[in-house]
C-alpha cells in the first residue's frame, strides 16, 4: 500500500506545484450529484493538486496570452492525473481522475461545471481557501493557480486545512474593475 508522503511525491515529480490530501469526511456539504462519492462511491480520500498559472498572461494588452496558457495548461493537467492514477496502481491504490475543467451542464445553475468542485476540494486538502471573488487563494500563488484532483479508494493521511486567506482587502474587487 502506499502513503501520503508517496502519493505527494508522484504528483510533485508529475510536475504539480502543489498538492494535498483531504478525507472523505471533509465533503459532508458537497452539492447533490458533485459529491465525490456520487462519482467513485468506494472513495475514501480526495487528492487535491495545482500548477502556478504564469501571472504576466494578465499583463498583456490581449487576451490571446491567458487563452493559449489555459487551453494548454489543461491538457497537461488532465494527463498528470492519469498517469497519476496508473503509478498509485502500481502501488494497489486504485484511483480516478477528474476531468480538470468544466465537463457537465448543471440544470440548476444553468452553467457547466465538473463533476466535483475543484476548488473546493482544494480548500478540502489544505491548498488553499476560497476567498470573497469565489477562487481558491494559496499563500505561495494567490489565485493564480489552475487545479486538478484524484478520487482514491485508499485512505490516506489527509493534510491539516488553512485557515482563512482572504482578509477582506478588496484587492480581487478592485482588480476586476
Amino acid at each position: 500500500m502506499i502513503d501520503s508522503k508517496l502519493a505527494k511525491e508522484i504528483l510533485f515529480g508529475l510536475g504539480a506545484d502543489l498538492c494535498g490530501i483531504a478525507g472523505i469526511d471533509r465533503f459532508a456539504d458537497a452539492p447533490k450529484g458533485y459529491h465525490p462519492l456520487d462519482v467513485l462511491p468506494t472513495c475514501k480520500s480526495v487528492i487535491s493538486f495545482g500548477c502556478r498559472f504564469p501571472i504576466g498572461t494578465l499583463r498583456c494588452n490581449t487576451h490571446t496570452p491567458y487563452t493559449k496558457v489555459r487551453n494548454s495548461i489543461t491538457p497537461k493537467m488532465d494527463a498528470m492525473a492519469l498517469n497519476f492514477c496508473i503509478e498509485m496502481e502500481k502501488h494497489q491504490a486504485v484511483c480516478v481522475p477528474i476531468p480538470t475543467n468544466e465537463s457537465q451542464w448543471d440544470e440548476n445553475t444553468k452553467r457547466w461545471r465538473s463533476i466535483i468542485s475543484q476548488k473546493h476540494a482544494a480548500q478540502a486538502a489544505g491548498l488553499g481557501t476560497i476567498g470573497r471573488h469565489s477562487l481558491l487563494i494559496t499563500p505561495e500563488f494567490g489565485s493564480m493557480i489552475w487545479l486538478g484532483s484524484v478520487l482514491c479508494e485508499q485512505e490516506l493521511e489527509p493534510d491539516e486545512m488553512k485557515k482563512n486567506i482572504c482578509s477582506n482587502c478588496n484587492a480581487c474587487v478592485k482588480h476586476v474593475l
